[in-house]
């Protein structure tokens, strides 16, 4: 994250243009946002949260494809569930996305 700070830093003293500087204050947060989450995948916590999770959706999976008489609320019910897990797993894998594309923007904006 620090490299990715610094180089925000010789982006904005590279830049006059108001709406640019507007725009590297939103990666600066962005980019503050999703340190503090990825950060947070790195702790065994973390690992045994996701995979705990990825264990529901499998025991889902498997209760669907074992039981395909399950009357249709139960079904419902299910998939919501499953769909929560997966969201909650995007929500920090989407963040760490976000940080590579966010350097692979700055660097190409720092070579202009």
């Amino acid at each position: 994250m620090s490299s990715l700070n610094e180089k925000l830093n010789k982006l904005r003293e590279q830049t006059e243009d108001e709406n640019s500087l507007d725009r590297i204050k939103d990666w600066e947060k962005q980019a503050n946002e999703a340190s503090v989450i990825t950060h947070l995948l790195q702790f065994d916590g973390m690992k045994i949260f996701f995979a705990t999770l990825e264990g529901k959706i499998n025991a889902i999976n498997r209760e669907l494809m074992e039981n395909p008489n399950l009357d249709e609320t139960s079904r419902i019910t299910m998939f919501a569930r499953k769909d929560c897990y997966r969201e909650v797993i995007k929500m920090f894998t989407d963040k760490q996305k976000l940080l590579e594309n966010m350097e692979k923007n700055i660097n190409e904006e720092l070579k202009d």
